[in-house]
């Protein structure tokens, strides 16, 4: 506790929780030249951790996914990270330590768009696996549909981090692939697909802040009514 109290490990602490040697400073994209290192390398450290701490999900609990460095109250967080402040550190590709038909909910926000459809398929079934019957997911990814728009009309200004002096073209792939951190673009009916495909029924489009299963409260503070640059979906098991 001593230590805890200490502004040398505080900084520390804050710092192992900021990782601006990893992240993006402008936002919160995993810098492009340690990615691939770095996610070998969360991986391996969060299968030792969390075969030494068992995390235990309980029946009924809210399972978000990808939590990053702002993990949610009144959820079970849920990231690669082991220093993100996530309860639960697991590769959404691995298989969760969550038990079969015991999640009420599942919300995942600027996640899904990380991986490829193979392991995107393969998640969204584990999604249906351990949601209850009735259970329901709310996922927010970057919209396919908004960035071909402001391509149209030739203005990424909105992104800051994009770099506005090269070619449109170049600005749009930078934009929607995160400088090449997103392998998949979606739009409401590709994900529709994958969702039904998966199990789910009842797939909707929702408006950010916009919900209609979860309340208002247990979403991301960036899930609002202005977020207009990403695509909500809602869907039941």
């Amino acid at each position: 506790m001593i230590a805890a109290r200490s502004p040398i490990a505080q900084h520390l602490y804050a710092a192992l929780r900021r990782q601006p040697w990893l992240y993006d400073r402008r936002h919160d994209s995993m810098r492009r030249p340690y990615r691939r290192v770095a996610h070998v390398l969360l991986r391996a450290v969060a299968t030792v951790a969390r075969r030494v701490r068992r995390p235990r999900v309980p029946p009924g609990a809210r399972l978000n996914l990808g939590s990053g460095r702002t993990p949610l109250a009144g959820w079970v967080n849920a990231d690669l990270n082991p220093f993100s402040g996530a309860q639960l550190w697991i590769d959404l590709r691995d298989h969760w330590p969550v038990a079969d038909g015991s999640v009420a909910a599942i919300y995942s926000r600027h996640c899904f768009e990380h991986f490829g459809e193979h392991d995107l398929r393969a998640i969204l079934r584990q999604c249906a696996r351990v949601l209850q019957p009735g259970g329901v997911l709310r996922i927010g990814v970057p919209s396919l549909e908004v960035a071909v728009r402001r391509y149209l009309e030739r203005d990424f200004t909105f992104a800051d981090w994009v770099k506005q002096d090269e070619p449109v073209a170049k600005q749009f792939v930078a934009y929607i692939t995160d400088n090449g951190n997103h392998p998949v673009l979606l739009d409401f009916e590709y994900l529709e697909r994958l969702l039904s495909a998966a199990g789910f029924r009842d797939v909707q489009r929702r408006a950010g802040g916009e919900s209609g299963v979860l309340d208002r409260e247990l979403l991301a503070p960036k899930d609002h009514a202005g977020d207009w640059e990403t695509l909500y979906v809602e869907a039941v098991k």
